[in-house]
């Protein structure tokens, strides 16, 4: 969605895209707990069931040290992650300067611009980008792999007319 709006010499356009409901798939956290050591791991999962007097969160398994245990790394809801999120995708600021100043420095017209692409994320969403897609299906979307964080940017413009 784009927003518009002008006054006077002023432009902003601001543009919004967002998405509530989404669940995300978390399967580098996933990979990466992967039970099979008790030392270098997440903090979540240093609560695995020790004994009865000790049951742990009931989520984390034991760790499986022995060196032919498999990777027991099977997919939960444990790694399903809120993937709602509110993006201001772009932010373009203009200001033209008034004609007596542009006719003085010789030009018809001067515009300075500001533009800001992915400047804000608002999300509950611990990865960096909620809006992934992993798969090679359209309709699959939502599974997140050590995806890289979207690119921001800060443009600076002047616009002359001769």
């Amino acid at each position: 969605m784009t927003n518009s709006f002008s006054y006077k010499n002023f432009t902003l356009s601001v543009s919004l895209q967002g998405v509530q409901g989404n669940k995300v798939l978390a399967l580098s956290r996933e990979q990466s707990a992967n039970n099979r050591a008790r030392f270098r791991q997440y903090a979540f999962m240093n609560n695995y069931w020790k004994s009865e007097q000790e049951p742990g969160n009931g989520y984390s398994v034991r760790p499986n040290d022995v060196p032919t245990g498999n990777f027991r790394g099977a997919y939960s809801q444990r790694f399903l992650d809120d993937g709602s999120y509110l993006r201001i995708n772009n932010i373009a600021f203009g200001y033209a300067l008034p004609d007596v100043i542009a006719r003085k420095l010789t030009f018809s017209a001067i515009r300075l611009t500001v533009t800001s692409n992915n400047p804000f994320l608002f999300t509950n969403y611990i990865g960096f980008n909620p809006d992934v897609s992993r798969s090679d299906s359209p309709l699959t979307p939502g599974n997140e792999r050590y995806d890289y964080p979207t690119a921001k940017s800060l443009i600076f413009g002047i616009n002359l007319d001769f």
